[in-house]
């Protein structure tokens, strides 16, 4: 479940990152702290106890992010170039 939704959200946020514009710094920033409110929002649903649900704090964390910042690189290229530079 935490790694789908994280690729959904870095998905998702690639796309709102290249519509918006977002360049250098500014988009890796937006991909990091969509994670933490991914990371968040999983923890609250664990009600901040993930141990009970998942063997390791860090399933919830950090777990998938790599290969999220692929598809969020992907997307945001994707929809910038479509956008403003083909748009």
């Amino acid at each position: 479940v935490y790694v789908c939704s994280r690729t959904f959200v870095s998905i998702v946020g690639g796309i709102v990152a290249g519509i918006l514009g977002l360049t250098n710094l500014a988009g890796f920033a937006s991909y990091f702290v969509m994670m933490g409110m991914v990371s968040l929002g999983l923890a609250s649903r664990t009600n901040f106890n993930p141990t009970a649900y998942y063997p390791t704090t860090r399933m919830i964390t950090v777990e998938g992010i790599n290969s999220g910042l692929m598809s969020f690189v992907l997307f945001w290229t994707l929809f910038y170039d479509i956008v403003h530079i083909y748009g």
